[in-house]
């Protein structure tokens, strides 16, 4: 079973974000149809790149650059969302490319303290006066994950998962 095109309705809504013109049905159409010859260069590309950095490699990559997990992105924007029921693939690709800029923004940030400071390494001191000056504050995003809760509760404990498993107290502290 061949996998079906986008439909020529769902292009014109994407295309609408890059033209305040019409787009007539035929085009619609056609728009597709470049799309999909498109895709058929570009598949065979990214495969050939993607074996290219890893011979044993069994999943197409974008072999351009490393991303954030998506995955692993899904899964924690699906334990954030409070008035909808799933995330799309939309989302979590929006999510990603956000956090890569926010990402940068921050790397940017830290090579500038540390140009100014002369020194080749980011430490946390640099991170800190980084973050500082994008008017991020580093002991907000920490205190969410190290303060205890304010009824007595430790948020650790829900995911020690008993004390018996791999995942102690202590390991989940070292990752965080």
């Amino acid at each position: 079973m061949s996998a079906k095109p986008w439909s020529p309705s769902h292009v014109a809504t994407v295309a609408s974000t890059y033209t305040d013109l019409r787009i007539s049905g035929d085009v619609k159409s056609q728009l597709v149809d470049l799309l999909v010859a498109k895709l058929d260069q570009v598949v065979p590309r990214m495969e050939q790149e993607t074996l290219t950095q890893d011979a044993e490699r069994k999943t197409l990559d974008d072999p351009q650059r490393t991303r954030l997990g998506y995955s692993r992105t899904r899964g924690l924007m699906t334990e954030r969302i409070e008035q909808v029921d799933s995330v799309s693939a939309a989302a979590v690709t929006a999510a990603c490319e956000e956090l890569e800029s926010y990402l940068i923004d921050v790397l940017r940030a830290c090579e500038t303290v540390c140009t100014n400071n002369r020194m080749g390494t980011i430490k946390p001191r640099h991170l800190e006066e980084a973050l500082s000056n994008l008017g991020v504050s580093p002991t907000t995003q920490t205190e969410v994950i190290t303060k205890p809760a304010a009824n007595g509760d430790d948020p650790l404990n829900a995911l020690v998962g008993g004390g018996s498993g791999v995942n102690s107290r202590n390991v989940i502290l070292e990752v965080v």
